[in-house]
């Protein structure tokens, strides 16, 4: 009969070889998508994605998401709605999201919502920006989809956005804006999980150079946990955010950068997750080999478990879009932001403090003036 240590060993070899399967797939596609021509909208290269992301969505298992089917009044879908696309126009401009759906057990609740875009802002690879975190969607959706975690008792609906870049952004040209207003069924979503710049090792930007540290190279930001005062819970004792160095902040220090702009307006719980800005950032210098796939298929790991607790956790309407914006519930996550603060920076956070002006890392306020730091310096 094996020992104990002989399982554990067997056990974590198995890991390895899973860790490494994933980070092999996740670079696979980044490398795939990225390509030199890019993914500006309109572009060859933009029209070449989008028949590679519907190939993937159905080599993948996932079936198409019908989205909002149009009244009689308004005639017939338009060409192409019948599949994973959802196409959409605003004025001359043309824009086409797509999305899959991994079936849960009960199709009328609210589905989980994952989203990343893959539009690109030149024509380059963009490969951090967004490919990455689009792999990691694909990653998250194949793992459910084959059986490797539990079935989820709500659909899980992966998002494809197109035209996040400029000059659409927060437009009504935007891929998450006319997937919210014109695709979205009549369930609307129980969560909506959004990633953008989610491949690279993270720096501290000190002195306008970026210092980097191989402890903080796994961090990644969490915006979003103040959407609804259930979200600290969910997050609080995952078990793969430990291979993870997760800090959280609410959205108000960045900003509605990202897809999750409109559902965070609409008062909808929300997750958004990025390793932040770094010097390849819109640059033709973003390519895949320069990203961390090892960090991706952590991160991957960790919103597989997410998805499942997600799943499982009721999120009733916790308050009414009001004229001053979306109701925030950051004293509902208050502590989980001081514990991830201290275990993320570890023997770095007496430095972190000094450069912030904190004395001690007690309160709301401490944790605003390090994020003051971190997003003046350019993450």
């Amino acid at each position: 009969m094996s020992s104990t240590a002989d399982r554990r060993g067997a056990l974590w070899a198995s890991r390895a070889r899973g860790r490494r399967g994933a980070a092999n797939r996740l670079r696979s596609d980044v490398v795939a998508l990225a390509t030199d021509a890019g993914r500006i909208v309109g572009s060859e290269g933009h029209a070449q994605a989008v028949a590679t992301l519907e190939g993937w969505l159905q080599a993948r298992g996932l079936r198409p998401y019908r989205g909002r089917q149009p009244s009689p009044a308004e005639g017939p879908p338009p060409p192409g709605s019948a599949g994973y696309r959802l196409p959409y126009r605003n004025g001359v401009m043309r824009g086409v999201n797509l999305a899959g759906v991994v079936p849960g057990r009960d199709a009328t609740l609210p589905p989980l919502l994952l989203l990343a875009h893959y539009d690109s802002v030149l024509s380059a690879p963009c490969a951090d920006d967004n490919a990455a975190a689009v792999a990691i969607c694909l990653e998250v959706a194949t793992t459910v989809a084959q059986g490797a975690s539990p079935q989820l008792s709500r659909d899980l609906v992966v998002v494809l956005c197109d035209a996040e870049e400029p000059p659409y952004t927060g437009t009504d040209s935007m891929g998450s804006i006319a997937f919210y207003r014109e695709q979205m069924d009549h369930r609307g979503a129980h969560v909506v999980v959004v990633q953008d710049l989610t491949g690279h090792q993270v720096g501290l930007p000190v002195g306008g150079r970026e210092l980097r540290l191989p402890l903080l190279r796994s961090l990644v930001f969490a915006m979003g946990l103040e959407s609804h005062p259930a979200l600290p819970a969910v997050l609080a004792d995952l078990r793969w955010g430990r291979a993870l160095r997760l800090v959280a902040a609410p959205n108000r220090h960045v900003g509605d950068v990202s897809d999750h702009l409109m559902f965070r307006r609409q008062g909808l719980p929300y997750l958004f997750f990025s390793c932040g800005r770094w010097p390849h950032y819109h640059q033709p210098t973003d390519t895949p080999d320069r990203l961390d796939y090892r960090k991706m298929a952590r991160l991957a790991r960790y919103l597989t478990e997410l998805t499942g607790r997600l799943d499982a956790t009721a999120l009733p309407t916790a308050g009414p879009v009001g004229a001053a914006g979306p109701p925030s519930y950051e004293e509902s996550s208050i502590d989980l932001e001081l514990k991830w603060m201290r275990r993320a920076f570890g023997p770095y956070l007496p430095l972190l403090l000094r450069r912030a002006g904190v004395a001690a890392l007690r309160c709301r306020g401490d944790l605003d003036r390090i994020a003051k730091l971190l997003v003046g310096g350019g993450l």
